[in-house]
């Protein structure tokens, strides 16, 4: 009879201490800020059913402390946003088609959007750092999407160009095949621009990328080679 109760004894306790691993396995990592830890993917991309990608790896950036309040476990009070200054698009624009110029300033009137719905102060769309973004892209054409470079590559690019040496924080890339822009009006400038940013919304490493809270320079370019459309943000 004793022997018995022990067994069943031992039973339980083994019993108990697997419910208490399974309990424990299932509980989500945290980093030091205290925010979940998200595996990072490596030069994978997505594609939609509309023929629209984007690149879905791990941009060079900080943490998701630093990005969207809804991930924090002691969120900051909304602040309300520094109205976006109004520019345009034409006469701003350095060494881009009319058109390109347009969705590129476009893109980033969207970006300062979602921000102000999160609080955030708008970030001022750059020229300088929109050509480095547009000759990324325009590579993009011939070696792929992706990071490839970022952001030592495109530092050099800034340098080469305007003789200052330029820091950047963070990159999004994204192609597109749905909007051909054939006759470049502004409603394709629309289209374009609301295909680029909505997917990057969409897509919550780019997404924390756009709302990163020490932000202040956005430079957009898009580039195509007749067939699809290439964009790059970068963030300084």
């Amino acid at each position: 009879m004793k022997q018995v109760t022990t067994i069943k004894s031992i039973q339980i306790i083994t019993s108990f201490l697997f419910a208490i691993a399974l309990i424990s396995s299932c509980q989500p990592q945290v980093s030091n800020s205290g925010n979940p830890i998200t595996k990072k993917a490596t030069n994978q991309t997505g594609q939609n059913k509309d023929g629209a990608s984007y690149d879905d790896s791990e941009s060079e950036t900080g943490d998701a402390s630093d990005t969207d309040d809804s991930t924090q476990a002691n969120p900051k009070p909304q602040i309300s946003p520094t109205p976006s200054p109004t520019v345009d698009p034409i006469s701003t624009c350095y060494k881009g088609s009319e058109f390109a110029c347009k969705v590129e300033k476009l893109i980033t009137d969207m970006t300062n959007e979602y921000r102000a719905q999160k609080g955030l102060n708008p970030v001022a769309h750059d020229p300088k750092i929109s050509f480095v973004s547009r000759d990324w892209s325009q590579k993009q054409i011939s070696v792929g999407m992706g990071h490839s470079g970022f952001p030592g590559q495109r530092v050099s690019t800034y340098q080469k160009e305007f003789g200052i040496r330029m820091s950047f924080s963070a990159e999004n890339v994204a192609m597109s095949g749905r909007v051909r822009a054939g006759s470049q009006s502004d409603a394709e400038v629309q289209a374009l621009a609301k295909e680029f940013a909505t997917m990057w919304w969409n897509s919550m490493g780019h997404r924390m990328n756009m709302l990163g809270r020490n932000h202040k320079l956005l430079g957009v370019g898009v580039a195509s080679n007749g067939r699809m459309w290439y964009a790059t943000q970068i963030f300084r």
